[in-house]
């Protein structure tokens, strides 16, 4: 994880574009290529070990559509990417970035994908963790590729990007942020994932953009690490780093690139961005004992880092659970953040997930009821529901002391460390007609651990992140 300044980031992360069926012409019959390579580097200046997130944009400058296919690779493979020293030599790559080049110049696919004229296709490319840029210097990058539609080779402009050394520890100065963070437990089961709650806020006076990792299928239960790109740390009871787990040992040594893309979540200043993350993929923290957590970030405004609070959990034994009656917490955690991908299809597309961190198997389902939603305007107060978000609420109301009633259709079996995630547009529920800020939240009973008969309401509370995002005054409409 780490801030950014302010980028506007059109992306469509980790799609498989290749070349498909195209008539070719040869170099003699097209005077320009059908398509148009620029590159983006959503932040000119890094520091080692952050993330350096390159955008690569093809964009069709054709008038006919360029189709391509999808398959098993991510999208910038499609690309020859030249990464230079300040020598002119090449810069070798990680061992994932080799793994990865095996799929360059794939030209068939399974599934047809058009760019219309006009249109572009935005995928990132996590650059330092396919090319060596550990070294301080500056770089130069390159993207090419070649257009079989035309015949022409396409060349992106030549990109610097400086690579500073080590900030002086010492050295004291203004920062643009602070991080925060809690723990939602005291005490965790050995074995299970450890819930951090992370909250940035932004004490300058200027727009920030905090990139956040997402690496969650929001129609299924795929999940990669929620460490990665967190910023953090974890250390154990001797006081030494918590030990990597394999998976960890494999993203460090730039082994494994992780399957998901960043997001950019905007700060405006003075506001507070909140997150909820887990620790137990990339760093073990499967031994008993009191661990440490701390996240540290890089300001890009000042290349400084920036620390949070130190705060505790304890892991605990089966033996010490059972002799100190310690208590038992639901086995899942839920998480939101409004979904880029779909704002042009719906006005405040939530995306929920919930997250098993628990050491078994359990019964999920993709559901989302009114009375769980806890919608805020900038005064603290509740928003009325519309007709529609009223209907719904006096229809399941008489369910929510007896049993959450999932359609067995939507039900899935989460294993540990998977999520389920789905979309809930707030617009048709919530009367978001008045321009302002608003906040929503989520709470959830623990439904998994409901027993026969049991009323909802006798179970402990899940409860999300919470969300504030803007009304502008060209969204906001009457509600019916």
């Amino acid at each position: 994880m780490r801030i950014f300044r302010s980028t506007a980031l059109h992306s469509l992360p980790f799609l498989v574009a290749v070349m498909g069926y195209a008539h070719t012409l040869s170099p003699s019959q097209a005077s320009k290529p059908s398509f148009s390579i620029t590159t983006n580097l959503l932040d000119s200046v890094i520091r080692p070990p952050s993330e350096m997130i390159l955008e690569i944009c093809m964009t069709n400058i054709s008038d006919k559509d360029i189709h391509y296919g999808v398959d098993g690779q991510p999208l910038w493979t499609m690309f020859r990417i030249d990464v230079r020293d300040s020598s002119g030599s090449p810069v070798s790559m990680t061992p994932a970035g080799r793994t990865a080049a095996r799929g360059f110049g794939v030209v068939s696919g399974i599934i047809s994908v058009p760019i219309k004229p006009g249109q572009s296709i935005c995928p990132q490319l996590i650059l330092n963790r396919v090319f060596n840029l550990s070294r301080p210097g500056q770089y130069q990058v390159e993207v090419r590729k070649y257009d079989t539609i035309t015949g022409l080779l396409v060349t992106s402009k030549p990109l610097t990007v400086t690579v500073p050394p080590e900030a002086p520890a010492h050295k004291r100065t203004r920062h643009a942020f602070s991080i925060a963070i809690t723990m939602p437990f005291d005490s965790v089961k050995a074995g299970w994932l450890i819930p951090v709650s992370i909250a940035v806020r932004n004490i300058s006076n200027h727009d920030l953009s905090l990139a956040v990792w997402d690496g969650r299928n929001q129609d299924a239960t795929i999940h990669t690490p929620d460490e990665f790109g967190s910023g953090i740390g974890v250390t154990g009871s001797h006081g030494m780093p918590a030990p990597l787990t394999m998976t960890g040992h494999d993203y460090r040594d730039r082994i494994d690139i992780a399957d998901g893309a960043f997001i950019l979540e905007p700060i405006h200043p003075g506001e507070v961005l909140q997150e909820i993350r887990c620790i137990g993929d990339l760093i073990d923290v499967t031994k008993p004992g009191r661990y440490t957590i701390q996240v540290v970030l890089t300001d890009p405004t000042n290349n400084q880092l920036v620390k949070s609070n130190l705060t505790t959990v304890t892991v605990t034994s089966g033996a010490q659970e059972r002799q100190n009656s310690l208590p038992v917490h639901p086995p899942f955690i839920v998480s939101i953040r409004l979904d880029q991908s779909l704002t042009a299809k719906r006005e405040f597309p939530l995306l929920i997930c919930q997250t098993n961190i628990s050491d078994r198997n359990i019964v999920l389902d993709n559901a989302s009821y009114a009375y769980e939603f806890r919608v805020l305007d900038s005064h603290g107060i509740k928003v009325p529901p519309t007709d529609l978000g009223r209907k719904a609420l006096d229809y399941w109301t008489p369910y929510r002391r007896q049993h959450r009633p999932p359609a067995p259709s939507i039900a899935w079996k989460i294993a540990p460390g998977q999520s389920l995630c789905g979309i809930e547009d707030l617009a048709p529920g919530w009367d978001l007609s008045e321009p302002g800020t608003y906040s929503v939240q989520i709470i959830r009973y623990d439904y998994p651990d409901a027993a026969p008969g049991q009323g909802l309401d006798e179970l402990p509370t899940v409860k999300s992140n919470i969300l504030r995002f803007a009304v502008s005054p060209s969204v906001s409409k009457p509600r019916s």
